[in-house]
């Protein structure tokens, strides 16, 4: 009914396929088509259309229209629309105004009564009314349309991913190194505590000698002695531990801080082919940002501490014990290479663990940023308890593989505390036979090794280590990649007034970097003169978007040269690029913050952008009046990706947003596509005026926007199949007057 069946049918794995990450890997039009789909299945008694057909070329809008009359048979529909032709045949129409009802009759009822929705009706006649989708997947489909996206999405979908990160221990140190100020003086901190505990043991082994003389003078007289040497050796344990403590705690803190903004940075700095990959989907960065930067301290921070006090306890006891008795302390030392082995065991099996764990983890964390983000869509298909089974699942998975390894762990922690009992056991039963020998008994009380305990404690921790090393792994692998789309050396040129507004692309060849089985641009060469407004136009998959994203360097040609005032867009820096240019997509991302700072972003490149710039931006873009009439005005806050504003407001704070930027070329992609007819009429106008002098670039799916155009440019499998004014390509009778037509039809 949705008219989806055809190009799902057409897909190597059918209704199997996976879309991708908010279903990047299909165009706007065949995303609306699912979801007509998917409302459809639910057989609803009240039928909410909003904008259903907007995303569709004027073919299939007829199929769907078609289809959505018959389904609404039977059952209330609520249609919201732009597109006047879609709701002649309603029932009653409502004209809303200012949040009231203005007028309501049949559209034969209210056109007779040459109102407000005459008005409107005048309007849209004089424009055409199909949307193109967004934009790396545009619109305009028919059958061989469908048939172009097949390849790209069976090729992402079948993506692996199988990671393995392995850096040295030496690696991982230097991820602390700008602490080591810090860290040195942890370190003599820690080695005073570990010493105290072999210490401590040459002050009990002595006082508990003392115990054996008959003199109680002699044995108070000692007591009062070995008390003031206990609690200097509290002391001094109890400083060492203070400092320890609190300055490893203070280079952790430090060290996770830097990275978690080295780590958002390397991510801001990757072209948009990075991000196009499986694994670096929105969900799992965001579980790496938060997760691997806390725990690379598993092995840095605290834990140096704990390795250093150990290993101090370790070579003052073991010094100690070997001056009292070198024999008793070869025995003992028999437990320390089964407590290693048993620890370089546990650490080889949480390795394949932890990945799995973490993989989990990354899974579970885009389920749930993709169920939040698109929060509205899930509570209105009723799929909470779906939506929270995946994501329990994956929870599920990872807990299952946390289970195996805290099992392991358990293990080998319990080993390693049972170690100095032990130690302690074999000591005693061979301390047995030198008292035989001998040998004093206090000095066998003093090779007891009480060391053994601190380096069991010490060791334990070493599955942190293991996972500290694998998110240090990850964190390394990204700061070490070198963008494609990196700036450039200092230009020899001033590469601000380099650019004019001439482009000229030539010879251009390109794939995107996941589908190189799929050419989109093959030969592509067109040109652009300052100054003037071109439009581009064609069936989807033509590349009309993908020039687009070349100009911006989201992407580079594969082969071929795109140069702007006949230098190549490779040798400016790409923020110098991107601050000349101004794009306006067709759907427009907002910010979190108030009005004011969403339009000023336009323009970061000023550390202060005047009010009145940012109001005369407003009033180009025919949001001004409404701004004003909001209780905070341009303080009010818009709430997650603009959440309070409707789509038209949110557009026109879009254009306003590209207009302070004052950009030499200015890019509008589906740029009133989200407009009303009366308010896509003033703003085409004011855009119309901001095009004044400066080089603009339209890709639009309402032909009428584009027909002042200077030159038109219809672009089909990646090639410029024809070119000209308006006037020229109607008489041309070629694609473009196709288009027109069925357009006119719809």
């Amino acid at each position: 009914m949705a008219n989806a069946h055809d190009f799902i049918s057409k897909l190597p794995k059918g209704y199997e396929t996976r879309l991708g990450e908010r279903g990047s890997q299909i165009s706007g039009g065949q995303k609306q088509r699912i979801a007509i789909a998917r409302a459809l299945l639910k057989d609803p008694k009240i039928l909410l259309l909003d904008e259903a057909t907007s995303a569709l070329d004027p073919t299939s809008e007829r199929k769907v229209q078609d289809a959505l009359d018959a389904a609404s048979i039977n059952r209330t529909t609520l249609v919201v629309s732009h597109r006047l032709s879609t709701i002649t045949n309603a029932d009653i129409i409502v004209y809303v105004k200012d949040g009231q009802m203005a007028e309501q009759g049949t559209h034969n009822e209210l056109m007779a009564k040459k109102g407000l929705y005459y008005n409107l009706s005048m309007i849209n006649r004089k424009q055409e009314n199909d949307l193109e989708g967004k934009q790396r997947k545009p619109s305009y489909k028919d059958e061989d349309d469908d048939d172009e996206m097949i390849d790209d999405i069976f090729s992402v979908g079948g993506e692996k991913i199988k990671e393995k990160y392995k850096i040295s221990l030496y690696s991982l140190m230097k991820l602390n190194a700008p602490e080591w100020k810090l860290i040195l003086v942890g370190c003599i901190a820690a080695c005073l505590h570990g010493a105290t505990f072999p210490i401590w043991a040459v002050l009990f082994g002595e006082f508990y000698g003392v115990f054996a003389s008959l003199d109680n003078d002699y044995v108070q007289q000692q007591s009062d002695k070995y008390s003031y040497y206990f609690v200097a050796v509290g002391i001094v344990s109890g400083l060492g531990i203070f400092m320890q403590t609190y300055l490893f705690t203070i280079a952790g803190v430090k060290m996770t801080s830097r990275l978690r903004q080295m780590t958002f940075k390397a991510i801001l700095s990757q072209e948009m082919g990075w991000f196009d990959l499986k694994k670096n989907s929105v969900g799992a960065l965001c579980s790496r940002l938060a997760g691997d930067c806390s725990n690379v301290q598993g092995a840095t921070g605290q834990r140096i501490g704990v390795l250093v006090q150990a290993i101090a306890t370790l070579v003052v006891g073991a010094i100690i014990s070997f001056v009292y008795s070198w024999n008793l302390t070869l025995v003992t030392l028999i437990t320390v290479p089964l407590l290693l082995g048993s620890v370089i065991i546990e650490s080889k099996y949480m390795e394949k663990s932890t990945m799995k764990e973490r993989n989990a983890i990354e899974v579970a964390s885009t389920i749930a940023v993709e169920a939040i983000s698109n929060l509205p869509t899930v509570t209105s298909l009723g799929q909470e308890p779906y939506v929270l089974k995946r994501y329990c699942d994956q929870i599920e998975i990872a807990t299952r593989a946390c289970e195996k390894s805290v099992r392991f762990r358990g293990l080998v922690f319990g080993f390693g505390q049972s170690m100095p009992f032990i130690a302690y056991g074999i000591s005693l039963f061979y301390g047995g036979y030198l008292v035989a020998d001998g040998l004093e008994y206090k000095n066998i009380i003093k090779s007891i090794d009480i060391w053994l305990l601190d380096l069991g404690q010490a060791l334990a921790y070493a599955p942190n280590v293991n996972s500290a090393i694998i998110s240090a792994g990850r964190l390394l692998d990204l700061f070490k990649r070198v963008p494609k789309m990196e700036n450039c050396a200092p230009s020899p040129f001033n590469a601000v007034e380099k650019i004019e507004g001439d482009i000229k692309y030539e010879n251009i060849e390109f794939k995107y970097p996941t589908r190189q089985e799929t050419p989109i641009l093959q030969g592509l060469n067109l040109e652009i003169k300052k100054g003037q407004t071109v439009a581009l136009v064609g069936p989807s998959g033509c590349g009309k978007s993908t020039c687009i994203q070349l100009l911006l360097r989201y992407y580079d040609p594969d082969f071929g040269s795109l140069n702007l005032t006949g230098t190549p867009s490779t040798m400016f820096p790409v923020d110098v690029l991107r601050s000349q240019l101004g794009l306006v997509s067709q759907e427009p991302v907002l910010f979190d913050r108030t009005i004011a700072e969403n339009i000023a972003y336009g323009n970061n490149f000023r550390d202060d952008i005047p009010m009145a710039e940012i109001i005369e931006s407003a009033k180009k873009s025919n949001i001004h009046e409404f701004i004003k009439s909001l209780p905070q005005g341009y303080e009010t806050s818009l709430g997650n990706r603009g959440a309070q504003l409707s789509g038209g407001q949110k557009q026109r704070i879009a254009i306003a947003r590209a207009l302070v930027r004052n950009p030499k070329i200015l890019i509008l992609d589906e740029a009133t596509s989200a407009l009303d007819n009366e308010s896509e009429k003033i703003v085409q106008e004011a855009l119309d005026a901001a095009s004044t002098e400066r080089t603009c670039i339209t890709i639009a799916h309402r032909l009428t926007t584009i027909q002042n155009a200077d030159i038109i440019y219809v672009l089909k499998n990646g090639e410029v199949h024809e070119k000209g004014t308006h006037t020229e390509l109607i008489q041309l009778g070629g694609i473009y007057k196709q288009l027109y037509k069925m357009q006119q039809i719809s």
